[in-house]
């Protein structure tokens, strides 16, 4: 019994190795995810009348704290206005992120 090999296989064709990801790029496309992600939330406060439950509401106040935080430490890193070690490490540890 013959069997077909996959077209391209005996050249090396078959096998496509992805070139590696530039992290710089992988930074944008990860902020560029959270601006649709923020713009996406907005748009449904817009849209709805929305009664939040005083937990759920202190939730979405702690998430929007957090994230700009995270936000604020990215722009200072890329911009090389960068945190210190000691900042960097403290910014971290408040926000249970590991190195």
């Amino acid at each position: 019994m013959v069997r077909n090999k996959p077209v391209g296989d005996e050249q090396g064709q078959g096998d496509h190795e992805e070139p590696p990801s530039d992290p710089s790029m992988d930074v944008f496309n990860a902020m560029a995810e959270i601006r649709m992600a923020s713009s996406r939330a907005l748009a449904l406060l817009h849209k709805q009348q929305i009664d939040f439950t005083a937990d759920r509401a202190r939730a979405v106040a702690e998430l929007c704290d957090g994230t700009e935080a995270t936000i604020i430490a990215i722009r200072d890193i890329t911009t090389a206005s960068a945190l210190d070690d000691a900042a960097l490490a403290a910014f971290l540890d408040e926000n249970d992120t590991p190195l």
